[in-house]
Order: structure tokens, then C-alpha cells, then sequence
């Protein structure tokens, strides 16, 4: 009989140890330096040598959410501890976390530079959702102003558009100073086009650009079509998102709130300088210069790298000539193209993110199976020891691995694929060998498994909803005692 301990065979040469049944994938954090499944033949897998097969080859990549995604999906928690907290005291504030300082000091706004910002990051406390707020130092603006730019622009929502949540004035921020609060949602992994384009060996590409003026053209009319100018699109006010392709605007609200539009006559005027003021930043981009000034467009040649019709449309911004709606209709053929980069784009994320929802699916069987074996000793006498017996030889057979000589090995697809075969309850069948002193070697299915851990599981929810209602009419008071 075999040592359950040491894995040797009495009377076999050398102990005749036992191979362990499972065989790490190529790309398994453990890397063997030497070709350890003797039971292969030619690449092929011999079952009658091994009647208990190795899991597939699996690459731990294709487990889990790539890192450029999961980067610009979280921020990384280390990040945050290295960031200056400022403290509010204020109660105003108490729906709030903690607020981190993205910016060390108040310093003027590139766009409006009278005006000092600041700006911080910050989560809800009740729903979870990353926050940047933009504090705007000293300003002499009043509570209703507040209130009317808020109402008037607080229902826009475009794919383009970091929208406006909140806007208050307030003295409680920091104390000795009147500023307005200008509260957004907060995009992770994004950064300001300045870092993305305008740094040593980093440029936008026509192609590239053809995309941004899709996107910034849809989102000016959105507001254009309700006869309503985007105002202070700048290019410090546009972050963009390598990971998605996306381009966002950050600036809502910002100048409306420092410069009210004035009458109903000058909405075009000022729709007209939404369409310059993107016409502008495309030559920006194109010229990588972001002192450029609108006078050095004139009869100016393309530049290399970019094409006659490009610049055409550069031409046709700044002069202003055309609303957004003509422009939509003039760049027909590069929207659809544009939404078959897109659609192909999502494909790609919602691939990504079916991964994390499977390993969400696993984590939950993972817990079910940490309160079947972990629960107290008073939910005992309610389960069979037998089965409990039967989920723990599993849980070693996951994670106590080793190979040939005894030595650990940690292969993620093992783990992975004997999961799976839990959840769905396959028929096929596994050896579990016991570490007791009786050598036990158990022969189950994983549906066999799947069924005694919803009973095991079941059970443990039945004991602890008896204890809850036990106390509940511990506590419950009858009429007569009062």
C-alpha cells in the first residue's frame, strides 16, 4: 500500500514514488527546469497510463483581465497612500472618503488663468464611485449661480463627456477661503493630451486624429441640437484613454460658470466658437505645438504625414462656416468607420471582463467551500462527517500540489479547470488520496462533489438562520414585562 505521506511504495525500487496526477502548464508561475510528464508519448496523452488525465495546457494570461485593461479600469491602491490627503472637517463633506491631492497646490488654470484650481480624487462613501473634484480657489460666485449652471446642465450624458454631478459654493472646504466645488466623474487611467501627445517621442496620428474629431463632433452636437454652445473646449480640458480609444471632455460647466452666456441671441455666436475652438486644437495635435497661434494656419501647406482633406476640415473649423450637423454629415464615411473601430474595440473589452465575471462565478464556489469545511463545531452534528470528509481531500487535491519529488507546485490551471468541473458538476471522476494513517484513496465525481457541498452549504445557512431567530426571541420583550 502506498505511503499517503511520502508518496513511496513498499517493495517498489527507490520507494517507487508516485507520480503526481497532475502537470503544471507551460506558463504556470512554477517553471520546471526539466520535462516532467513521463506519461506523454510523442505530444499525445496515454490513458491507459494514466487514467486520471492533466488538466489542459493553459496559459495563466488567458485567466485573467489583461493588465493594460485592469489598469485603466482601477486605480492601483499602492498609488494612493503616496498622495498628499487633505482633511475636511466639515460634515458637508462626510459623503466622501478620504480626498487625495492630484495636484500639490492651487495654481492657475491654463484655460481661464485669473482663476486658481485645484484638483483632488476622491470616492463616494455609500456608492463606492471614483470622484475628481476641481476647487476652484476664491472665486466670487454665488450659491444660485451654482444652482442654475448645475440645473442647466446636469441631464447631459455622452460617451465624450465626464459629466457634471455636483456644484456647490463653500466656505467649509478649507477654512479662511470661498471656493466652488465642481464634482465629476472621476476616469481611471486617462490622461491630459499635453502627457499623451505632446512628449518627447509621442505624437497623434492622422488616423488618430480622424477618431477625435468623430468624437468631439458627436459630442458638440449633443448639446448643439438643444440649442445649447459645449463652451471652453480646450485642449487642458480633454483627457483621452489609450485603452479605449476614447476621448473625454472635463471642462462642463467650468466657464458657464464664469462667464454666463449672456442673451439667447448669442447661443450661435458661441456654438460658432465651440467649432473653432475644436478646429484649433486639431492643429494643435497636428503641429505638436501648443503655443501655435491661429494666424500661422493661413495658406499653410499640409504638414508631413497628413493629407490635403484632413487639413481641409482643420480650414473649415477655424473659419467656422460650418455647424455641427454639417459637420456630422461631411464626415459620414469616417463615422462608420469610426463605429466599426469601436464596436471591434468593445468586442475586445467585453471579452476582458467575461473573464473577471467567471472568476467572480469561481470565487463564490471557492467561499461556499471555505464555510463548508471551516464552519464551527455546533454545525457539525447537523452535516455528515463523511462529506465534509470528501470536500477537504478536494481542497488539498486544488492547492497541495507537488510533482515527482515531493517538491510544491503551483499551477493556476489545475486550480482553474477543477473548478469549473465542480461548478457544472461533470461526471468525470478523480482519486483523492487521504493523508491519514489509514491510506485512504477516494474515487468520486465531481458531481458527486457538487452535491455534497450544496448540502454541506445548505446546512451550514440552515444552523445559522436557527441561531438568528433563537436570538431574536431571546430578545423579543412580551407585553407583560413592560
Amino acid at each position: 500500500m502506498m505511503n499517503p505521506i511520502t508518496g513511496n511504495i513498499p517493495g517498489m525500487p527507490n520507494g517507487g514514488q508516485m507520480m503526481s496526477p497532475t502537470f503544471p502548464s507551460p506558463h504556470s508561475i512554477y517553471s520546471p527546469q526539466h520535462h516532467m510528464d513521463v506519461y506523454r508519448t510523442n505530444g499525445s496523452l496515454s490513458m491507459a497510463a494514466d487514467p486520471f488525465p492533466a488538466t489542459p495546457y493553459t496559459p495563466i494570461s488567458s485567466l485573467f483581465m489583461s493588465p493594460s485593461v485592469r489598469n485603466a479600469l482601477t486605480t492601483p491602491h499602492s498609488v494612493r497612500p503616496r498622495r498628499p490627503v487633505t482633511h475636511v472637517t466639515s460634515s458637508k463633506f462626510s459623503m466622501y472618503t478620504t480626498i487625495y491631492n492630484l495636484e500639490a497646490e492651487p495654481k492657475p488654470s491654463v484655460m481661464v488663468p485669473k482663476v486658481r484650481m485645484q484638483v483632488y480624487q476622491t470616492s463616494a462613501r455609500y456608492t463606492g464611485k471614483d470622484i475628481l473634484l476641481r476647487r476652484l480657489v476664491n472665486v466670487p460666485v454665488k450659491e444660485e449661480e451654482c444652482v442654475a449652471v448645475k440645473e442647466a446642465l446636469r441631464q447631459y450624458r455622452h460617451p465624450n463627456l465626464v459629466p457634471l454631478t455636483n456644484l456647490f459654493a463653500t466656505e467649509e472646504f478649507v477654512m479662511g477661503s470661498t471656493d466652488v466645488i465642481m464634482e465629476y466623474r472621476y476616469i481611471a487611467g486617462a490622461k491630459g493630451l499635453q502627457e499623451a501627445f505632446f512628449t518627447e517621442g509621442r505624437r497623434a496620428t492622422e488616423g488618430l486624429l480622424w477618431s477625435f474629431t468623430c468624437q468631439l463632433v458627436g459630442l458638440l452636437r449633443s448639446f448643439h441640437e438643444t440649442l445649447i454652445p459645449l463652451r471652453g473646449l480646450h485642449w487642458s480640458k480633454i483627457i483621452y484613454v489609450e485603452t479605449a480609444g476614447r476621448f473625454f471632455f472635463t471642462g462642463l460647466g467650468l466657464t458657464d460658470l464664469l462667464e454666463p452666456r449672456g442673451t439667447a441671441g448669442q447661443q450661435h455666436i458661441l456654438m460658432k466658437q465651440d467649432i473653432q475652438a475644436l478646429g484649433f486644437i486639431l492643429f494643435q495635435l497636428a503641429s505638436r505645438n501648443l503655443n501655435v497661434k491661429v494666424e500661422n494656419f493661413a495658406n499653410k501647406q499640409p504638414l508631413p504625414g497628413f493629407s490635403q482633406s484632413f487639413w481641409e476640415l482643420i480650414k473649415t473649423c477655424l473659419e467656422g462656416h460650418a455647424d455641427s450637423a454639417q459637420l456630422c454629415h461631411a464626415l459620414g464615411e469616417r463615422m462608420s468607420m469610426e463605429v466599426g473601430h469601436q464596436e471591434g474595440h468593445t468586442d475586445f473589452l467585453m471579452a476582458q471582463c467575461q473573464k473577471e465575471m467567471h472568476n467572480g462565478r469561481l470565487m463564490r464556489l471557492l467561499i461556499k467551500l471555505s464555510f463548508a469545511l471551516e464552519s464551527p463545531a455546533e454545525v457539525h452534528e447537523y452535516t455528515s462527517e463523511n462529506q465534509r470528509y470528501a470536500l477537504r481531500l478536494f481542497n488539498q487535491f486544488l492547492f497541495n500540489q507537488v510533482d515527482e519529488q515531493n517538491r510544491v507546485n503551483v499551477d493556476w490551471g489545475h486550480v482553474y479547470h477543477c473548478l469549473n468541473k465542480l461548478d457544472i458538476g461533470s461526471d468525470e471522476t478523480i482519486q483523492l488520496i487521504g493523508t491519514d494513517s489509514g491510506n485512504t484513496v477516494l474515487v468520486v465525481s465531481y458531481a458527486d462533489l457538487h452535491a455534497m457541498l450544496d448540502g454541506v452549504f445548505d446546512r451550514v445557512q440552515q444552523v445559522a438562520q436557527m441561531t438568528s431567530d433563537m436570538d431574536q426571541q431571546a430578545y423579543t420583550m412580551s407585553p407583560g414585562s413592560l
